[in-house]
């Protein structure tokens, strides 16, 4: 007899044998299973077969670009680098001693996608209330693309007196008139399929008032020095909305432009001016830019040190029968013998003797003049050039904080006196506890405090502090108490993607994972705060005590509204930076549809017989042996009993029918959490029929059905048979 094909199709075919002693064999052309998609096929047909590969007509050979496969019945083009010139038609040919077959498709490739990418920026823009607000920025990338601008986080939309627009790559925001509420931070988006790219907010403002600023040199604030009978300048620049005005002041009472004060100011900046200055200019100067919206101070510190001498005398007890025309005034170093004349023609009993060398002490010598001469010489005692001003007192005893394993911050309190003169800064001295004393800053600080670095972890170090004005030191302060840098205990980092794992119309399951520092401290546990999305005000959802686990289960939730979401961490020393879920939830069930896992078993015996169907309702897909595909027969007198497991949100209503009916005529039904079983003891022909599944809720239905036969009496020699099904929507 022969061999002969009984079934072919697109996925295999089945050959019968009839009688195996008288098989002949007939050779097959080859054909194609399965059409070909780039670049793979599948063939049929007697061995041995050759398969060659075409594009555009024109064949082609294995090499580098190209790759060509066989394998299993299976062919496969493979290009190494796809480029736009490989698009075309491809065609397969199989071959073999009897005839050929070929297959084509066509391969188009598109340029790769480029993702979107902002060329000229946007920049901040300052409009006057009534005028038009026009924002611009060109972006790059590949079409289509879809721009999005937002204001403040939210997104705008061509309406009202908003315009939007999008053409040849530039992204347009108009607005006009402008109000007072177009101010704010403004973002574009550009999105395509290759990715979204966000251009830098900017800041508009527009219609209103900034409160005035002011900019100065940094040395200004911390006082300058300059030299008696030179000119003293203090320049500013102010800004805001209006235009702000300027005003200098000393001690409480304003200066305006007089002498040899003058004040120079426009709508930018201001200039006080002091020519030929005194030790009276000392002190400090405050200058006040105000506007409607608001008040700006800042102080700039002066002092003027002398370089000349102040030197009074007594006129003549004698002047010899003539008045005293003038007198001559000389000095010298008090180690050098030769004088220097410092005035001929002083018609007043005293003098400012200038150009003096601080420290160096000074011999003065004065003569009286006539019309007859000039009278004895009265010289001075020795005399040093110096400040009168004095030392400051000590500052306060110092205190340390913010200490960690290397560093401690060491602070103080100002001196009681300064001396008459400002003080210059601090000097900062430590040392091991009893040990010697060592200098910590080589610049003077500023400030009242002062981070003291490369500490070693586990000593202790004391601290005193010196306050130092244009007259020298002060005497060190009250010595610290001892401090010991340590390893700083801090509380947590924020827990680390916090997110809604579920929910329903009365709860959210919440799950993170634990934060990445843990300050110092174990973490003791953590705090979830929720609060509805419409307001500010965060609320403790555990009040009592913390969370242990990495997740919990929020309760108490209304339906309908809308929650958020955020946790914090906590350690000994407190909670640390909560982190808010980014998105929220709306408090409702989640509707799944019913899902069926089907199992029908006889204990003894099952046979499946090839033509009769199991029929199947709706979109599903059995996960069922090939061979027992068609039907379900099963011996008279054998326990049959089919059972699922059942899904679904919200829990499916479950019924079991027969030919229809929802009742079975013999057996039970029963069902335990997410399984559901109907068990019939003993078949008997009677239980042969359709029998249904049917599981239905809120989100949809869910139907199966399997025919069973009953064959026959039981059998004594018989085998148990399993049959899994599964359903999916």
């Amino acid at each position: 007899l022969e061999r002969r094909t009984i079934i072919r199709d697109l996925v295999s075919y089945v050959t019968c044998l009839l009688l195996q002693s008288f098989i002949s064999f007939i050779t097959e052309p080859p054909y194609f299973i399965e059409d070909l998609e780039p670049m793979e096929c599948r063939i049929a047909g007697s061995s041995p077969i050759e398969v060659s590969w075409m594009k555009d007509g024109e064949p082609l050979r294995p090499g580098r670009e190209f790759s060509m496969l066989y394998d299993d019945n299976t062919a496969v083009l493979q290009i190494s680098r796809g480029e736009m010139r490989h698009s075309g038609e491809y065609t397969c040919m199989a071959t073999n001693s009897v005839g050929s077959a070929s297959c084509r498709a066509k391969l188009t490739l598109q340029e790769a996608k480029k993702p979107p990418v902002f060329d000229v920026p946007l920049k901040s823009v300052t409009v006057d209330e009534g005028e038009k607000l026009s924002l611009r920025c060109h972006v790059c990338g590949s079409p289509p693309l879809k721009i999005q601008w937002m204001k403040d986080r939210k997104e705008l939309t061509s309406a009202g007196s908003t315009r939007i627009t999008f053409s040849d790559g530039m992204a347009c925001l108009e607005t006009s008139p402008a109000s007072r509420h177009d101010a704010g931070d403004y973002l574009c988006k550009a999105t395509n399929n290759a990715g979204s790219e966000l251009l830098t907010v900017l800041n508009v403002t527009g219609g209103v008032e900034v409160p005035p600023t002011i900019e100065v040199d940094v040395k200004l604030i911390e006082g300058i020095i300059v030299k008696a009978g030179t000119t003293i300048r203090l320049p500013a620049i102010i800004k805001g909305i209006p235009v702000p005005t300027a005003k200098w002041s000393i001690e409480g009472e304003e200066i305006t432009s007089q002498g040899k004060v003058k004040i120079d100011t426009d709508n930018f900046s201001t200039v006080l001016s002091i020519n030929e200055c005194t030790r009276s200019h000392t002190g400090t100067y405050l200058l006040t830019a105000s506007n409607p919206a608001g008040t700006k101070t800042v102080a700039l510190n002066v002092t003027v040190t002398p370089e000349s001498m102040m030197i009074e005398w007594l006129p003549p007890k004698d002047d010899g029968g003539s008045p005293v025309t003038n007198y001559i005034v000389e000095k010298r170093e008090s180690n050098k013998e030769s004088w220097g004349g410092v005035s001929s023609s002083c018609l007043t009993t005293q003098l400012r003797i200038t150009r003096l060398q601080k420290g160096v002490e000074y011999v003065v010598r004065i003569r009286a003049e006539n019309k007859m001469g000039i009278g004895a010489p009265l010289e001075s005692k020795p005399t040093v050039a110096e400040h009168s001003f004095t030392p400051p007192s000590p500052p306060g005893k110092p205190q340390t904080s913010g200490i960690s394993e290397d560093a401690v911050t060491v602070a103080w309190t100002i001196p009681l006196s300064d001396g008459g003169s400002p003080i210059i800064g601090y000097i900062i001295e430590r040392r091991h506890k009893g040990g010697k004393w060592i200098r910590v800053n080589k610049i003077p600080c500023r400030d009242l405090r002062y981070r003291v670095l490369g500490l070693f972890e586990g000593s202790e170090y004391e601290f005193r502090v010196f306050a130092e004005n244009i007259a020298g030191y002060s005497g060190p302060s009250p010595i610290s108490d001892p401090c010991k840098p340590c390893r700083p205990i801090t509380v947590p980092s924020p827990p680390v993607n916090p997110k809604v794992k579920d929910y329903s119309k009365t709860t959210a399951d919440l799950v993170w994972t634990k934060p990445t520092k843990d300050g110092g401290s174990p973490i003791l546990g953590y705090t979830v705060e929720m609060k509805k999305a419409d307001t500010e005000e965060w609320k403790k959802v555990n009040l009592d005590e913390f969370i242990k686990p990495c997740a919990y289960r929020v309760t108490g939730l209304k339906e309908g509204m809308t929650y958020r979401f955020r946790v914090c961490a906590s350690n000994m020393i407190g909670d640390g930076e909560p982190r808010e879920i980014p998105e929220s939830i709306t408090a409702q069930d989640i509707l799944i549809p019913p899902e069926i896992e089907l199992e029908a078993t006889c204990r003894d015996h099952v046979t499946v017989r090839v033509g009769n169907n199991i029929n199947i309702i709706g979109y599903i897909k059995i996960d069922l042996d090939a061979s027992l595909r068609k039907g379900l027969t099963v011996r008279a007198g054998c326990p049959i009993r089919l059972f699922a497991v059942i899904r679904g949100r919200p829990a499916p209503s479950v019924t079991w029918r027969r030919m229809g009916v929802d009742l079975v005529r013999r057996g039970h039904v029963d069902q335990v959490d997410t399984m559901s079983f109907l068990v019939i003891p003993e078949s008997t022909r009677e239980d042969s029929g359709r029998y249904s599944l049917t599981l239905s809720n809120s989100a949809g239905e869910k139907a199966v059905y399997v025919h069973v036969k009953v064959l026959g009496e039981k059998e004594n020699n018989s085998d148990t048979f399993f049959i899994a099904l599964t359903f999916h929507q």
